[in-house]
């Protein structure tokens, strides 16, 4: 033992030095070469220091000098572990190099007589063959002599890794708990002691029930927690936590109205007991319902307006999953059709069909099944009198946010009358058209048999004559398109079959080489057919005496693109050569086609020349030609 360092030791502190690793290494270490000499040199300031070290059972170092040679105790060595085995006498900053830069500053500070403290500072620390964080407890005190010397520093160590690591746990629990709470809706938690009858809680649950935060830490009473519960349900929620004191579950919605607005909350718990069955405390948590209990209000009455304004409507309305399952349906069903309750299976669907329809309703049910596509048909179906009426059924699908058909959703009107009087007007259609195309007949053989009795009619009336039947013949096909439109109520006839019809006779190839039809078509309104037939009829009659159709290699090309709010149409004519239009225009058929296409359906004309003819352009509101959608 070093007689330096301890001249005369109780017997009890020489036992504990006995057995003293560390005390043994510093007795044994050559301090005469070492920068600070043998110990009988140092100072009575570090010597103290260093016995006050060896004696005490927490870890403690001596920093010697600026360079802060290491003596350390056996509490200290235990610590650091095997790693740092020899490092007795070594300056700090070669044994700890990565924090060689923190105890420079700290003993530099230390030489100034500044003592230095740090909590949970982090170290990477040789431990287990590898280097790990660790977190130590550090106090640094100078070590001074009765002049005022400092001769080094005394280092307290005490290691907080387990602590930090732990508070850290307890941290990121604490995060979980809050996450997890979170995601299940719950708002927070809150407690009951049976024996003090106070209330403690976390921070939401306190704003929520209008708690002080300082008392629902410490226990708020239990009147305070009850004060923001809404009056009209504080009675029941008090007569159900009663009846889950002595060992039910508690549940119970409820209103809050510690925040100033109201809130729906389910408070949910049980109770705590010790081994003897005897209450001790309740544990619950509360959940944020409002907005679900808001949601089930809105979707409530909006249920109860759909159903008030179904039943309102004078149509069937019902509704069915994407299976097939009726889930819905108004008091028309039972009014109009033959069943009382919805049809479960295709069999019942096919009763209330009429055996005619039933393929036609179920493949265009099918294909809309497949394509989403809203569903449209007309069928007979059978009546509550017996009889089979005809109805139009009209489905449309109701979607979720990511597109998915979750419904369809449909209404039956009866149109049996309607198509009762569509049948009287198709009759009474037929008979008019029979009788025009007499009085087209009638006045063509007038306009003949006039011709033939005059003998000295010329060939300006020959001319004129002609020319009269054809466009009564234009106005005879014109009627045609708008008969054979009205069977198609939904379509009509398009504007290219309408021209291709009034052109085919001047076709006389048949492969429609000389007639060029391109370019967007559009279906025809009824009022339009009349108009358009006079203006093709005009211009194919003037092409076949005058221009591209009255010569070999002569060629139409009729181009359409609609422009906005309007149909552009130009008619081309190429006879090979520029044509002269100062003729054309002062002509009674020229002034027909400025009268129809700028006063009757209000568009504009123009003509000009091109170096292999001419060309006729027309631009036609779509309000004046074009059928309605739908």
């Amino acid at each position: 033992m070093p007689v330096s360092l301890f001249h005369r030791l109780d017997s009890n502190i020489n036992d504990r030095l006995a057995s003293s690793v560390m005390l043994h290494q510093i007795r044994d270490f050559d301090w005469a070469s070492s920068p600070v000499g043998p110990i009988d040199r140092w100072s009575s300031a570090l010597r103290s220091a260093a016995r006050t070290m060896l004696l005490s059972s927490t870890p403690m170092v001596v920093l010697i000098g600026r360079m802060g040679l290491l003596v350390y105790n056996d509490a200290a060595r235990e610590m650091f572990g095997p790693g740092y085995e020899g490092s007795l006498g070594r300056p700090v900053a070669e044994v700890l190099g990565e924090a060689a830069e923190f105890y420079g500053t700290v003993i530099d500070a230390a030489f100034e007589g500044t003592s230095s403290s740090f909590r949970d500072q982090p170290f990477r620390l040789r431990r287990d063959g590898s280097r790990e964080i660790s977190w130590l407890n550090l106090d640094f005190t100078p070590i001074v002599d009765e002049t005022g010397t400092v001769y080094g520093v005394l280092l307290l160590v005490n290691e907080t890794t387990e602590r930090v690591l732990a508070v850290r746990d307890l941290q990121r629990s604490r995060a979980r708990l809050d996450l997890a709470l979170d995601a299940g809706g719950i708002v927070g938690t809150w407690e009951l002691d049976f024996a003090t009858e106070t209330v403690t809680c976390d921070e939401r649950s306190a704003r929520l029930y209008g708690i002080d935060l300082e008392a629902a830490r410490t226990g708020a009473p239990k009147a305070t927690f009850l004060a923001g519960i809404h009056p009209e349900d504080r009675d029941r929620f008090i007569a159900d936590f009663d009846s889950a004191r002595f060992g039910q579950h508690f549940r119970c919605q409820h209103r809050v109205i510690g925040q100033g607005d109201v809130r729906w909350v389910v408070n949910s718990g049980r109770v705590v007991a010790d081994a003897s069955g005897r209450p001790l405390s309740f544990s619950g948590v509360v959940v944020d319902v409002t907005h679900e209990i808001e949601t089930a209000e809105a979707l409530a009455a909006s249920e109860l307006r759909f159903r008030t304004f179904t039943e309102a409507l004078p149509h069937v309305v019902f509704s069915w999953q994407p299976g097939g399952q009726i889930d819905y349906f108004n008091q028309r069903w039972r009014e109009f059709l033959a069943v009382p309750s919805a049809p479960a299976t295709t069999e019942e669907w096919e009763a209330c069909l009429h055996p005619s329809d039933r393929a036609s309703v179920f493949d265009n049910w099918r294909e809309s099944a497949r394509t989403g596509e809203p569903f449209d048909i007309e069928a007979r179906y059978r009546h509550r009198s017996g009889e089979f009426r005809w109805g139009r059924v009209i489905a449309l699908p109701i979607r979720d946010t990511h597109g998915r058909i979750g419904r369809w959703i449909a209404t039956l009107t009866d149109i049996h009358e309607a198509k009762l009087l569509e049948s009287e007007r198709e009759l009474v259609t037929r008979e008019l058209d029979h009788r025009l195309k007499n009085i087209f007949a009638v006045v063509n053989g007038l306009v003949s048999l006039t011709l033939r009795e005059d003998v000295d009619v010329g060939a300006r009336s020959q001319s004129f004559a002609e020319r009269l039947r054809g466009r009564l013949g234009a106005l005879d096909s014109a009627h045609g398109f708008i008969k054979s439109a009205g069977t198609d109520r939904r379509n009509g006839s398009s504007l290219q079959e309408l021209v291709r019809e009034l052109l085919a006779p001047y076709d006389a190839a048949g492969d429609g080489g000389r007639l060029v039809l391109e370019g967007d078509d559009i279906r025809v309104a009824d009022s339009a057919m009349t108009p358009l037939a006079l203006i093709f009829h005009e211009l194919a009659t003037n092409a076949a005496k005058y221009g591209a159709l009255s010569m070999p290699g002569g060629a139409i090309r009729l181009h359409s693109l609609k422009n906005g709010n309007a149909l552009k149409i130009v008619w081309h004519e190429s006879v090979g050569t520029e044509t002269d239009l100062s003729a054309k225009e002062s002509g009674f058929g020229s002034k027909l086609l400025t009268l129809v296409i700028e006063g009757q359906l209000r568009g504009r004309l123009q003509r000009e020349a091109t170096p292999d003819g001419f060309r006729i352009a027309m631009e036609l509101p779509f309000e004046g030609i074009a059928r309605p959608a739908g």
